[in-house]
């Protein structure tokens, strides 16, 4: 994906990123989120600690593709935004995002995209799926 994100239309796919959570990267989100629950430090019923779902979210961001690039004198802005929770994923399986803008739209004057993130583990499991509807305006305008 050579395009800026302005350029960006229906059907593009952006780079697809891929990551392992570590026990020591999950827990700094537990700590920056002050939640403490068992099943994200050491797991539960014998199954491997959870991902807390805020570095599922962060990590989902459609900015975190490697193929995403604002022209100069860009910003991207979030819109509005949805997501869906299918699964739990676990610390240290390799994690899969992949990025595609599903739909474009005009309102108020600005074109928007829907960018959605698919969230998957190593095995395929289906984690979260997000659409992100977001507008690139030119700074100063």
């Amino acid at each position: 994906m050579t395009k800026f994100a302005h350029e960006l239309t229906t059907g593009d796919i952006l780079e697809p990123l891929s990551f392992t959570v570590t026990p020591e990267w999950n827990q700094q989100y537990c700590y920056a989120q002050e939640d403490f629950d068992q099943r994200y430090i050491v797991g539960c019923e014998g199954r491997s600690p959870e991902v807390h779902p805020t570095l599922l979210l962060s990590m989902s961001a459609y900015t975190k593709s490697l193929s995403f690039k604002l022209a100069p004198g860009t910003g991207s802005i979030m819109g509005e935004q949805s997501c869906s929770f299918f699964n739990v994923a676990a610390v240290g399986k390799r994690i899969d995002v992949d990025f595609r803008v599903v739909e474009t739209y005009e309102r108020r004057s600005r074109l928007f995209r829907i960018v959605e993130s698919t969230v998957t583990d190593e095995d395929g499991t289906l984690i979260l799926r997000r659409q992100s509807h977001l507008t690139i305006e030119r700074s100063g305008a």
